[in-house]
């Protein structure tokens, strides 16, 4: 399954670009790179290629003819990063009505390529100390009257950290 697919395919997908997910330059590579694979092998005439928006989704598939590609000196190994091609890219329903490329869409699909892909949990440091220190704050903030009130020397004696507030 390709599950972000469809998303890379649209100038809105990934809600215009406001729910791109972590490794998705990554996702986008693999899927290229698999799906030019097999239209190779099926002596399909078209080729999937990376572009990257300014506006709205940040991380598209374009369809391009392979002769247009050739014809600008675009190699198969641009590909996968965004490469500026002075020509327009086909529209989706030319893709949709080949019979090749359905084939080799719907072959790439059902290899799983998603799982190719590793993304490694971490902790955002900075975010977890802000949350940790809104929850002192407010627990501080429970046992004192009027918190602005104290003097540091005061703050250091109850063995109070200082918080940054955002």
């Amino acid at each position: 399954m390709m599950r972000y697919y469809e998303d890379m395919l649209e100038k809105h997908g990934f809600s215009s670009g406001d729910t791109v997910p972590e490794g998705c330059d990554e996702y986008r590579t693999v899927y290229i790179r698999l799906i030019n694979q097999m239209a190779d092998h099926a002596g399909s005439e078209y080729r999937a290629v990376a572009f990257d928006r300014f506006t709205h989704n940040p991380c598209m598939i374009l369809y391009y003819k392979l002769a247009d590609l050739n014809a600008h000196n675009v190699h198969p190994s641009q590909y996968a990063r965004s490469v500026d091609i002075p020509v327009d890219p086909v529209e989706s329903y030319e893709i949709e009505n080949d019979p090749v490329m359905v084939l080799v869409i719907q072959a790439v699909h059902s290899m799983l390529p998603d799982q190719l892909v590793i993304i490694e949990p971490r902790i955002d440091q900075d975010a977890l100390d802000q949350m940790l220190g809104d929850i002192a704050l407010s627990r501080w903030m429970d046992h004192v009257e009027d918190p602005n009130a104290l003097l540091p020397e005061e703050i250091d004696r109850l063995n109070l950290k200082r918080v940054r507030r955002i």
